[in-house]
């Protein structure tokens, strides 16, 4: 048991300092080239980066716990389409694409919604 907590604790420590590491460098990641990014603007991508790595970190810890029970014989049967779901969230929000991801499906949607009303 005392195992298990470890790694847990350990996963715990990666996933908030990976987090991080995506919310107060994000304007060196994503925006390199815009030196004039307003406090509120980068206060809002450090937030919007680090929840986006945050969610994707929990839904890799929600994969590992659901089927960590298994064992490595039984473990691929028990996949099931819900683990792969959260496996690409949980990939998308580690690289730190979950956002713009959800941003482009919102947008997507947005313009699939005008298109069907007639608007332009």
């Amino acid at each position: 048991m005392n195992g298990i907590i470890l790694i847990d604790k350990i996963f715990l420590i990666v996933a908030l300092l990976f987090s991080l590491f995506y919310g107060f460098f994000c304007k060196q990641i994503w925006f390199p080239e815009n030196k004039n990014i307003t406090k509120s603007r980068w206060l809002h991508e450090v937030w919007f980066n680090f929840v986006g790595s945050l969610i994707g970190w929990i839904c890799i810890y929600a994969i590992y716990k659901s089927l960590s029970i298994f064992t490595w014989q039984t473990l691929v049967s028990n996949i099931l389409w819900q683990h792969i779901i959260l496996f690409l969230v949980g990939v998308l929000g580690i690289i730190g694409l979950l956002p713009y991801v959800l941003w482009g499906i919102s947008r997507a949607v947005d313009q699939l919604i005008s298109k069907i009303l007639g608007r332009t």
